[in-house]
């Protein structure tokens, strides 16, 4: 189903930018000259002229966005159940690393086909801005030209496999942590006679429980970011929240994989201390209980500051339990 919804997406994405380019009057020539004179072309900012702090604020310095996204990467497709049990899906090794690595390939070009979507929205609206356009965020123009402009039944096919899309991604998400919490952890403890039927039953319990942990969890951190000054666009918010939990995931992955002596306990106060601390490095509303001018981090960075506090920290509380007995 992911892959029928995929097709229908950017099969639907790709009849709006062909009706898009049939409504601008102008020529390829003159798109690209006024693309080239407001700057649109710009795919690089070395972050020349800023700060320590601006730098590290900033999510599209080039080298926050190429150390954050290799870090972050590493935790999404190396330690996330979600990526990894459809790895496990394929038929060998050999398999999971090619579709490990056009996973990257893929991605890379969607994102720049959706940039270019987004290039030629703004020709085709004349550079106006939201308020111009009636909207409230940028995140709404696509919306936008797809409601008043795409056919009525191909509009509600795009808008239905949008939704889809993200109902099955977050399916695919509930069910690595009911599928993880369920055998790792309630199984070993209170299940070890339970038959088919009973592990169906407790797994479906998991699902809501997680299901209502989730929901919470991306209304704290909405909150948080949209309660700053810059109103994020919704990628970076999603982005942004996936980066605030990998450090934690990331940080419980290298203990297990690289050190020997913090144990469970260990691994659990550094897991909270990352996430606790995280939530102060993130510009929004926790900024203001913090004496001075907070630390504020770029998004990028969220995954490899909580995977060091998480390993960092739960190496000293190994360190003075093991002084202490």
């Amino acid at each position: 189903m992911d892959v029928v919804q995929m097709v229908v997406y950017l099969g639907g994405a790709l009849f709006a930018l062909v009706l898009m380019l049939g409504k601008i009057e102008i020529g390829f020539a003159e798109i690209f000259a006024t693309l080239g004179s407001e700057d649109k072309f710009a795919m690089f900012n070395w972050g020349g002229g800023l700060t320590i702090q601006e730098f590290l604020a900033d999510p599209y310095v080039f080298w926050v966005a190429l150390f954050g996204g290799a870090i972050f990467s590493i935790a999404s497709h190396g330690t996330d159940q979600l990526i990894v049990q459809r790895l496990l899906a394929t038929g060998d090794l050999r398999s999971s690393q090619k579709a490990l690595i056009w996973s990257g390939i893929v991605a890379s070009a969607q994102f720049g086909f959706f940039l270019f979507i987004g290039l030629m929205l703004y020709v085709f609206y004349a550079g106006a801005d939201i308020v111009e356009l009636g909207l409230r965020t940028t995140d709404e123009i696509f919306a936008k030209f797809i409601v008043d402009h795409m056919p009525v039944g191909v509009a509600g096919l795009i808008i239905a496999s949008l939704f889809a899309a993200a109902m099955s991604s977050l399916s695919s998400s509930l069910n690595a942590l009911a599928s993880s919490t369920t055998y790792d952890l309630i199984k070993p403890v209170f299940g070890k006679d339970w038959d088919q039927a009973r592990e169906l039953w407790i797994s479906r319990l998991t699902t809501i429980g997680w299901g209502v942990v989730l929901t919470g969890s991306a209304f704290l951190f909405t909150w948080l970011q949209l309660s700053g000054d810059d109103q994020p666009a919704i990628v970076e918010l999603g982005l942004g929240i996936a980066s605030y939990t990998y450090g934690g995931l990331l940080g419980i992955f290298m203990l297990g994989r690289v050190f020997t002596k913090p144990d469970k306990t260990d691994a659990m106060i550094g897991f909270f201390t990352g996430l606790i601390s995280l939530l102060f490095m993130v510009e929004g509303a926790l900024q203001q209980y913090l004496p001075g001018d907070g630390l504020t981090i770029a998004w990028p960075l969220y995954t490899f500051v909580g995977a060091f506090i998480v390993i960092t920290v739960a190496n000293l509380t190994c360190f003075v339990r093991t002084k202490m007995k």
